[in-house]
């Protein structure tokens, strides 16, 4: 299975953590041999905790364009003026995440052999967390 570190935001993270925002909009999403899931791990940013907090699987990545815009609202906690503010004039890539656990205590980036957080994501090889 892909696995991929993603870096969010306190606010974002909190939300996500609550499994109150579950669609994370990004600019690009991994390659994928064929549609399926991926392991995300969570890594709060520095003006937060500065650690990977938690992981989810994103069973879904699919380009996403104005015309879909209003269909991510809900779920990404944003209004579709904001989804443009971000999109710019590109495409937007929508990440389904579920089955989202917050780790007890912290994990520090060099579990996942890199030395600095990814401005957006990073693959990553990982393997069981537990």
């Amino acid at each position: 299975m892909v696995e991929v570190l993603l870096s969010v935001r306190p606010n974002w993270m909190k939300l996500i953590l609550e499994r109150i925002k579950y669609i994370e909009l990004r600019k690009s999403a991994p390659r994928q041999k064929s549609l399926g899931m991926f392991r995300v791990y969570l890594y709060e940013t520095k003006s937060g905790r500065g650690a990977v907090v938690g992981e989810c699987i994103c069973y879904l990545t699919a380009k996403a364009g104005p015309k879909e815009y209003i269909n991510l609202t809900a779920g990404s906690c944003l209004t579709v003026l904001e989804i443009k503010k971000y999109a710019g004039a590109g495409t937007l890539w929508p990440w389904y995440l579920a089955q989202v656990k917050e780790y007890e205590k912290p994990h520090p980036l060099f579990e996942y052999g890199i030395g600095r957080a990814p401005q957006s994501w990073c693959y990553v090889k990982r393997g069981d967390t537990t």
